[in-house]
């Protein structure tokens, strides 16, 4: 018996199994077609409607599992098929799956995917979803409740709008309450003013709190005297948040057009300290314009640092046309502390009609102000300040020149060009090394020659910072003129600058013969300075004439010309530099020599490790003294080989 039960069960099972697999794939079918990856087929709505249902009962025994992981797959696939039923023109589709998951909403449902469904009905429920969510806002899971409350607040219907109404009227939990309180204020309905305003006088702060900060949201002139009510009623946290909202409500009607209510806000607020004190400040300059200049010079004088930011930015933001000429006023008669504020006003506001006023203060006899001057005068970046931006320069010392020097950096033009050199000849030689540094920011064709003439100035500082300046500026074109300048110099700093300068503009331009010209004709001090030069571009022409020169009739040529060998800045020296190390008669340029050749061979190059063993046995066949074995073998340690023990 127990034989055909078994048999009768398997057949039954063989019988269903193209059933149930029909079932199956018809609905993969239908999860492809609600998520947009194959066509959606032709279904009225009630069709649509049970069609999504089906798909929904499918996914809702794992969606409703304790196990996260099992919950995932089935949630995405609902998520992917709202979010493509919420698409613009498929109202027909989205109102269909809303439908469907609100009739599976019931206190039945597992917790998990009760909270799932009303998830997708914050996003994309309307008002068919009312009926099914109002009901939840009393249930006593707070999870729940809560999510209730946030998908109808964000609901358009009206229907949600009076669920929340109804549920608040019910509330006696003061943290309910105010959740309630708070999702109407997100949906800003003047309807619920009356109710609200009725709340913002609450003997419960909480209470009183949330309903201000609702009314300041909707932005109702009306409810301004209930909101300032609050700001001296109960706790300080409460009356700190009253005090917030009445803030909120002036810069919503200022932001409306209604300026002069928000006006008398701003002004009840400026006798509060902190961030509401800089947010009234900051209203008043919005509000009123040039009409609250007094009050703003007034903040701007503020002990309070973060006060007279917030009157800076103000008075910066004035649309007025007249704004400029008002503050250039002030700034004759005000004290010298709020002269360097109205300056930095100025300033930033960047209108080049405040130039006049700002060069007449340049004249003050506070040192502030006057570096304040200057600083404007660079952020104006206007040419009418380079006469005093270079007199300045000229005639003070620390941090006012340091401040007229900055300024002139950020004003560009040939005029800044021309002024910076004529003040060249009017001050003495801190000053001029000062103008050759802002001359040396400038790209004009008059610089260089400029810097040329003062590289032959008297003082030793003021050539040398033209010689750096040259080395970045100088052309092929000024070239001549440079060398010809190091030949003639003599001392050491300028000599030592010169040959920087030349060097940088040789390897710039990378021509050898204007300096192999001026060797030829120059004295022995200026040789062996041009050698210098040559051994650090290096170069086959340079390398030629420096061999040549290893066995100078000159001792002080012949010197230079070894010690440039030995200098060379890459492996082209090595024969050169092994042929002094063996057949010079003179100890130290053998030294020297064999130092350079140690050296030059150490380089990376191409060459195989044969090649350069071989080089180091040529080193330790030129070394006759001990101390010049250690020096090939040291360079020979180096070598990272076997073959090199």
């Amino acid at each position: 018996m127990r034989v055909w039960k078994v048999i009768l069960f398997a057949l039954l099972l063989a019988a269903l199994a193209p059933l149930l697999l029909a079932q199956d794939a018809e609905l993969e079918q239908l999860i492809r077609e609600f998520k947009g990856e194959a066509p959606l087929r032709a279904l009225t709505p009630p069709q649509l409607e049970a069609a999504y249902a089906k798909v929904l009962d499918s996914l809702l025994p794992k969606m409703g599992s304790e196990d996260e992981n099992d919950q995932k797959t089935p949630q995405q696939t609902l998520q992917d098929i709202c979010w493509r039923a919420a698409r613009p023109g498929a109202e027909t589709e989205r109102l269909a799956v809303c439908k469907a998951i609100a009739a599976r909403l019931g206190a039945n449902m597992p917790k998990p995917a009760r909270l799932w469904l009303i998830k997708q009905l914050e996003h994309i429920g309307r008002a068919e979803s009312v009926a099914s969510l109002a009901p939840i806002l009393a249930d006593p899971d707070p999870p729940l409740r809560d999510r209730a409350l946030r998908a109808l607040a964000v609901n358009p219907s009206p229907d949600a709008a009076n669920a929340i109404r109804g549920e608040r009227e019910r509330a006696e939990k003061t943290d309910w309450h105010v959740a309630l309180i708070n999702a109407l204020a997100l949906r800003n309905d003047p309807a619920d003013v009356p109710a609200l305003t009725k709340l913002g006088a609450s003997d419960e702060d909480a209470v009183r709190s949330a309903a201000l900060a609702a009314l300041a949201r909707m932005g109702d002139k009306a409810a301004a005297d209930i909101i300032a009510a609050g700001m001296t009623k109960g706790s300080k946290q409460a009356q700190a948040i009253a005090a917030d909202a009445y803030l909120l409500l002036a810069d919503s009607l200022c932001q409306k057009g209604d300026k002069a209510t928000a006006l008398t806000m701003y002004r009840k607020l400026l006798a509060s300290q902190g961030h509401l004190k800089c947010a009234a400040v900051l209203g008043l300059a919005n509000a009123g314009g040039l009409q609250e200049l007094p009050a703003l010079m007034t903040a701007l004088a503020d002990k309070d640092e973060k006060v007279r930011g917030a009157a800076t930015a103000g008075l910066v933001g004035i649309q007025d046309a007249n704004a400029v000429s008002a503050l250039a006023d002030k700034l004759k008669v005000a004290s010298p502390e709020l002269k360097v504020s109205l300056l930095r006003v100025l300033a930033q506001r960047g209108d080049k009609a405040a130039v006049p006023a700002v060069l007449e203060a340049a004249k003050d006899t506070a040192e502030d102000v006057r570096i304040a001057a200057y600083e404007s005068m660079g952020k104006l970046a206007d040419g009418r300040a380079g006469d005093v931006l270079v007199a300045a320069l000229v005639k003070t010392e620390g941090k006012e020149r340091e401040a007229a020097a900055a300024a002139l950096n950020f004003i560009p033009g040939e005029g800044i060009v021309d002024a910076i050199i004529g003040g060249l000849a009017k001050t003495d030689e801190k000053g001029r090394v000062e103008l050759i540094k802002t001359l040396a920011t400038r790209k004009s064709p008059k610089v260089v020659p400029a810097l040329l003439k003062t590289a032959e100035d008297a003082d030793v500082n003021v050539r040398a910072e033209s010689f750096k300046a040259l080395a970045n500026l100088a052309d092929e074109k000024a070239l001549p003129s440079l060398l010809g300048l190091l030949t003639k110099t003599t001392d050491g700093k300028d000599q030592k600058e010169a040959e920087k300068a030349v060097t940088t503009v040789v390897r710039r331009v990378g021509k050898a013969e204007p300096v192999l010209t001026s060797f030829a004709s120059a004295s022995v001090p200026a040789k062996c300075s041009l050698l210098r030069v040559m051994s650090k571009v290096g170069g086959k022409d340079f390398l030629g004439r420096i061999c040549s020169l290893l066995r100078d009739e000159n001792a002080e040529v012949q010197d230079a010309a070894v010690r440039g060998l030995s200098d060379w800045p890459d492996v082209e020296a090595a024969s050169a530099l092994l042929d002094v190390a063996k057949g010079s008669e003179n100890t130290t340029h053998r030294v020297l020599a064999l130092r350079g050749y140690v050296r030059v061979v150490g380089m990376p190059s191409e060459r195989s490790i044969e090649q350069t063993l071989k080089m180091y046995e040529d080193g330790l066949s030129a070394a006759t003294r001990p101390e010049e074995k250690k020096l090939v073998l040291g360079g020979l340690g180096d070598v990272k080989n076997p073959a090199a023990l």
